[in-house]
């Protein structure tokens, strides 16, 4: 998402700042970065701040910092969290809350809107040079990288049937999972028809850009 954006206000020569140096442009210029850290720049040189959910977890403590009273510019929350909505009396104080996972069928506080994860430059430049269709292998990929039966939750409050329920740190367990329920009733439907793939990469190996953290739009 954050990376998504960052490469847009590249393109229509937009400043933009990092609390950190982040994202290598490409493996071999080490020293070059996507967002780029400038000591001089602080939040309120900033006309828009934007706050990842992975920076925000473990700088919690920020948001003092972030939403005081004689601020200027808009507050932007990355909500890409799984799981069920999270409602969060801190994250009310954004702005604008851009959530990835959405579900018609939940309430969202009135600041979330729908969003997406977008297709990053490096993945068009990866996928720029394809096999043509005739070429192809028909096979249908299969790859949920990790197993997720349990989604962590800090400093929240769930909407449940009887109300909120205030959780400071805890755990939801997933007895079945939609990755469960996809291996065991529609792959063997689907594998008749196709190959299934299950082409993976281990977490093991070092990814440019693994750092996701925290950006700032400058005023110009």
């Amino acid at each position: 998402m954050g990376i998504c954006l960052a490469e847009g206000f590249k393109e229509l020569g937009i400043p933009f700042y990092s609390n950190v140096n982040y994202w290598q442009i490409s493996p071999d210029e080490p020293d070059k970065y996507l967002c780029c850290y400038n000591a001089d720049v602080v939040p309120d040189d900033s006309s828009i701040v934007i706050v990842t959910s992975a920076w925000l977890t473990n700088n919690i403590s920020c948001l003092q910092d972030i939403f005081h009273p004689n601020r200027q510019y808009i507050a932007v929350y990355l909500d890409d969290m799984d799981g069920p909505t999270i409602w969060n009396p801190e994250l009310n104080n954004f702005d604008l809350r851009l959530r990835t996972h959405y579900n018609s069928q939940s309430q969202y506080p009135l600041n979330c809107r729908v969003w997406a994860f977008g297709l990053s430059n490096r993945i068009l430049q990866e996928t720029s040079e394809l096999s043509t269709f005739k070429e192809r292998k028909k096979s249908l990929l299969v790859n949920f990288r990790v197993t997720q039966t349990i989604v962590e939750i800090s400093r929240s409050l769930l909407k449940t049937d009887m109300g909120f329920l205030k959780v400071d740190l805890g755990a939801i367990i997933i007895d079945r999972s939609l990755r469960e329920i996809i291996s065991e009733e529609f792959l063997p439907l689907i594998q008749k028809v196709l190959i299934l793939n299950n082409t993976g990469e281990s977490f093991e190996e070092f990814s440019i850009g693994s750092l996701s953290l925290f950006a700032v739009g400058t005023n110009g």
